[in-house]
């Protein structure tokens, strides 16, 4: 699948399939050799993200001191092709990997991270060169650390993620750097983790995205977010309720408390499980920050206090 010019996905078959070939099997890590074989069985199932890079030899453009005095560079033929890739250096790359990973992160609602990143150099037929992969390991942050999990990702969400990955490279610095600590923190507390240490990252996302200066109350969080993503008062009523039960569970964490032993949260009169209620406010905090980065690039600028007040009030739109 073809996500942008030189930019595409390869879904790997199982490893006990026909559909192995070398135009896949090149691409992995070890080939051809020994060590291949058991690394492998890591990376069948699950999908390579391909990113072509123009990459020259030196002997494709080399210094005059090279040559013997009296020969001119310029007069030699050299065959140099350039490929139509979207990304000039890999600095470009390592930032479209990681802000994809997060929008896609968004869109799949888990976590999504690379397990490992490699380079393969294409035969360069005008050098005699052969191809070869030169592999090197990154430690998985994914929602698996041993990349045994496997999502389904369909087409119209990595068109999705296409979208908020847009997003993200539009957005100023200010807005994309107050972002990151919600973006970060929602990820992370979606791996696992112990329910103690999910309570603090949502509080710390949500925190980043509705209370923008420090020494805010619990209260005016609540209402802020309860506004921000509730259609009518009796959502709001209900969504307020959820986020003063998750302060609660976080200043139980805080100090000292042991989230295991409250198995249930009470809300709406309902005991909810813990696990149930954690999959619910990572829910509202990833809608959060959705809705808050089209806002930031529409509005240019991220929401302030003044913003949070005028919506309460009535005075903008939502």
């Amino acid at each position: 699948m073809q996500i942008y010019k030189g930019v595409r996905l390869i879904p790997l078959p199982s490893l006990n399939t026909e559909k192995i070939t070398s135009e896949v099997i090149r691409y992995l890590p070890g080939f051809p050799f020994r060590a291949f074989v058991n690394q492998a069985r890591t990376f069948f199932g699950k999908t390579l993200l391909v990113i072509d890079q123009s990459g020259f030899s030196i002997f494709h453009k080399p210094p005059e001191r090279l040559f013997e005095s009296g020969t001119r560079v310029g007069d030699l033929s050299f065959e140099v092709k350039e490929h139509d890739v979207k990304f000039r250096n890999s600095k470009e790359i390592r930032a479209f990997i990681k802000s994809f990973f997060q929008a896609l992160s968004l869109v799949g609602n888990s976590s999504f991270e690379n397990y490992h990143i490699g380079w393969f150099l294409a035969e360069d037929k005008s050098l005699h060169t052969q191809d070869q992969t030169i592999s090197t390991r990154h430690p998985f942050l994914g929602r698996d650390r041993f990349g045994h999990s496997i999502i389904e990702v369909e087409k119209i969400q990595i068109d999705e993620a296409k979208g908020l990955y847009e997003i993200l490279t539009k957005l100023n610095s200010k807005s994309k750097r107050k972002l990151q600590t919600a973006i970060n923190r929602w990820i992370k507390s979606t791996t696992y983790q112990t329910p103690e240490d999910k309570i603090i990252d949502l509080v710390i996302a949500f925190e980043a995205l509705y209370l923008p200066d420090a020494g805010e109350s619990t209260f005016k969080f609540a209402v802020r977010a309860s506004w921000h993503l509730g259609e009518n008062r009796e959502n709001r009523t209900k969504l307020f309720e959820v986020f003063k039960e998750l302060y609660k569970c976080r200043s139980a964490v805080v100090h000292g408390g042991d989230l295991e032993k409250k198995q249930n949260v009470a809300i709406e009169g309902e005991s909810v499980p813990i696990s149930k209620f954690i999959a619910r406010t990572q829910d509202l905090c990833r809608k959060s920050i959705v809705k808050i980065m089209k806002q930031c690039l529409k509005e240019g600028k991220f929401p302030t206090n003044d913003y949070w007040d005028d919506l309460i009030l009535g005075e903008v739109d939502n």
